[in-house]
Parts: structure tokens; sequence; C-alpha cells
């Protein structure tokens, strides 16, 4: 029986690795904190995170919260795009969906897809909030 299970792990360990893929993920784009933080150092912000990933050639998606988007985080939203990353969806306000009907629930998800949209290409993510 031990002579089975050698050959086992021999075997096992002959075969080629195959390479491993993980999901990159960050939350709360265009970046967090917006109350405590100027558009200035939100883009200095998303060009550091840029440059690490870029450093370790990492292509991330990041989840956005709607309602950040407007003029000022427009640009921040540019600049992780343009860096080759894709953008999801991550509600319009970040609620508690325990509190929220189905309905309003579908509010936040259209909503924020319409914000999105110069950002979101091809298929559609969504991270629900406090996951």
């Amino acid at each position: 029986m031990l002579s089975h299970i050698w050959t086992f792990c021999l075997i096992f360990l002959a075969l080629p690795l195959q390479a491993q893929q993980i999901a990159i993920t960050l939350d709360d784009l265009p970046y967090v904190l917006r109350s405590r933080t100027t558009p200035q150092e939100g883009m200095k912000i998303i060009r550091d995170v840029n440059a690490a990933l870029k450093t370790h050639d990492i292509i991330a998606t990041g989840f956005a919260i709607g309602n950040q988007i407007n003029e000022e985080t427009a640009p921040v939203m540019d600049a992780f795009a343009n860096a080759g990353h894709t953008v999801g969806n991550h509600s319009w306000s970040h609620p508690d969906y325990d509190t929220l009907t189905r309905w309003a629930f579908r509010r936040e998800v259209r909503r924020t897809d319409r914000a999105l949209k110069p950002w979101m290409q091809g298929q559609k993510y969504y991270r629900f909030p406090f996951l």
C-alpha cells in the first residue's frame, strides 16, 4: 500500500504545473474616503495604484460607487480605465442590501451602470457592498 502512495506522489510531482489565475479587485473607486480626499490626492492615489499594478504586470477590476462619479472624479476613472483595468459596478450609494426592496436594488444597479457607461466595456461585473 505504501508503495502505491509513493508512486502516486511521484506521478503527481512529475506532472507539469498549470499556471494559476487570481482576480485582483479594488472596491470603492474612484477612491476611498472622498470626503477626506481632494481630487488631486485621489488622482495621486490612482496613479500610485496603477504604477504598482503595472510593476507586477497585473490587470485589475475596480468596483466604483455610482454617486461618487462626477466631473471631479471622472479623470480618476479615466486614469484607471486607460491603464487597461476593468471597471465594475459597486452600487449607487453603497447601501446595506438587507434594507432594500428588490426594486430599489435594481435602481441602484441600473443607475450606476448608466454612470459608469464611459468606462464599462464588454462584460459587466457587479460587487455587493459589505462583502
